[in-house]
């Protein structure tokens, strides 16, 4: 679990990693882009491609579904929302670190509450 000393607040791993936003498999953040018939593809996209698949499962076509698709601005690489929910639904649930270390901490493996130091 992850804990908050500022506002005492707790929320698991699987949780918080649902709430950032996913990396690419080479680490980037990865933009959320609308999907749809009408929405515009990506700027790398356009003119050379019709539709943006998704690099996790291979699924054709995932811009022109109504919904979310992810995009990584760096490598071109693609997620449905799909692949997305399995990504943060199949990781770890062991603690992890997050980028400010001032703001939270990392707890134990444990179901316990965190302790006040």
């Amino acid at each position: 679990y992850l804990h908050c000393t500022a506002c005492s607040y707790d929320i698991c791993a699987k949780c918080a990693r649902s709430l950032l936003p996913p990396r690419c498999v080479n680490g980037h953040p990865m933009k959320p882009t609308k999907g749809g018939k009408s929405a515009p593809l990506p700027k790398r996209y356009r003119k050379r491609y019709p539709f943006v698949n998704c690099d996790g499962c291979k699924r054709t076509g995932i811009s022109d579904e109504a919904g979310i698709y992810f995009h990584c601005e760096m490598c071109a690489y693609d997620m449905c929302s799909a692949c997305n929910k399995k990504m943060v639904l199949g990781s770890s649930t062991k603690a992890q670190s997050v980028s400010n270390p001032n703001e939270v901490s990392t707890g134990s493996k444990d179901s316990s509450p965190p302790k006040s130091y």
